[in-house]
């Protein structure tokens, strides 16, 4: 859990010719869209009735769209008013961040800031003094843009379920699986603009500057974000993160660990995976060949083409962000001049 004091909240330094707009209808087609990006699993049916019931309370709920200079939407905040105690803030009621959203294309301008401070000043219009918010413990992402945002950290929590009931089949003190055994079918029919929301263009993707290893010499490449968690991703997916790596000859990923598997495509190229204590194991990669890193193993990979060339990375579990990396990479790390997490 994140605060934000709004008492610090400063006037939003707007980019050239953005704009914010409430929207005032429930069926506000740009609103809409914004909100398929953000979170593409509810149903489109479910969006139009809380946009309705967001616009039935305005002293409770606040929608914010951010227009480009050419009138595109291209960012979303919404927000509410808690009365019941919320984990971290101090005082009630207090202001909720709901959602923020940047398009890809409109991400580094400064529209996250600006949304924020909107909704810290409605948020202070309506008798708040801090503005709360959440991310993931393990999402490194959200927790950086939220720091930058003016928000600080007060709580941290590990949230767990146990299923209750056991059928005659299962035996007595078996406990029943929450989840059906099949997929039920369904009349679920989206229409082409809901999936076009779930699609990532590689056109449209941003470089993510997150990979801090990757400014050690050696190690520079560059990562696109491709699903995961938002708003870091463009398309949203739990317990699944995929990135598109792009490598200049020669150049490599430092050995590293995640708590959870990890897989490598070779899309373009060929690829020298590495790994163990010291990075002595290895093998190449042709293109379409595929590896998958056990967890605990630490890994790295190179790109021995003559060429640029494309690797796909993914990696499972809730909290794959969650990275460290051994003494002799963290030592070059620092002679660089760059501090790794848990340094």
């Amino acid at each position: 859990m994140s605060i934000h004091t709004l008492a610090q909240a400063r006037r939003a330094r707007t980019p050239a010719s953005t704009r914010l707009e409430s929207p005032s209808t429930p069926d506000d087609a740009d609103w809409l869209d914004l909100r398929l990006e953000l979170w593409p699993d509810r149903p489109r049916d479910q969006h139009l009735r809380e946009m309705a019931s967001l616009l039935a309370t305005p002293g409770r709920h606040a929608p914010f769209v951010a227009r480009a200079p050419d009138g595109r939407a291209v960012g979303l905040a919404e927000a509410s008013i808690r009365s019941e105690p919320v984990d971290g803030p101090r005082s009630t009621p207090v202001g909720r961040l709901e959602g923020l959203f940047v398009r890809a294309e409109a991400r580094g301008r400064g529209l996250a800031r600006l949304l924020v401070d909107a909704v810290s000043r409605w948020a202070a219009a309506q008798g708040c003094a801090e503005l709360a918010s959440d991310t993931r413990p393990g999402d490194l992402v959200g927790q950086t843009v939220h720091a930058r945002l003016g928000f600080a950290e007060t709580a941290r929590a590990v949230s767990y379920a146990k299923a209750l009931g056991a059928g005659p089949e299962q035996g007595q003190g078996a406990v029943a699986s929450p989840h059906p055994r099949t997929a039920p079918i369904t009349d679920a029919d989206p229409a082409v603009e809901a999936m076009e929301a779930r699609v990532a263009r590689f056109h449209r993707l941003e470089p993510t500057a997150d990979y801090l290893d990757s400014a050690i010499p050696g190690c520079e490449r560059t990562t696109y974000r491709v699903i995961g968690e938002r708003p870091a991703a463009p398309l949203q997916a739990t317990d699944f993160h995929m990135n598109i790596v792009r490598c200049d000859p020669g150049k490599s990923a430092p050995l590293h660990n995640h708590l959870t598997e990890e897989v490598f495509v070779a899309l373009t190229g060929r690829w020298e995976v590495f790994w163990g204590p010291q990075g002595e194991r290895r093998l190449v990669l042709e293109p379409l060949d595929t590896v998958s890193i056990p967890p605990g193993v630490s890994r790295g990979f190179r790109n021995v083409a003559t060429e640029p060339a494309l690797l796909l990375g993914m990696a499972g579990g809730r909290e794959p962000g969650q990275i460290n990396w051994p003494a002799q990479v963290r030592a070059a790390a620092s002679a660089a001049g760059v501090a790794l997490p848990g340094s």
